[in-house]
């Protein structure tokens, strides 16, 4: 499921942008949440990292 959400989300961003690579680093699960949001995919688009803390870990969004 969560390759499928990835696949998803990079197919939009890459036809939207010339090349757009992205690094996502966290378990599973907890990324899944946090990349449908609308406010990583915005942040993503300004082109810069994203730092999300839970109280088990830190997710690292960049590009």
């Amino acid at each position: 499921m969560l390759s499928i959400s990835l696949l998803i989300t990079t197919y939009i961003l890459t036809s939207s942008l010339t090349s757009v690579t992205f690094y996502i680093i966290n378990e599973d699960n907890r990324v899944k949440n946090l990349i449908n949001t609308d406010f990583t995919i915005d942040m993503m688009f300004l082109d810069e990292n994203i730092e999300y803390f839970d109280r088990n870990n830190k997710i690292k969004i960049f590009k």
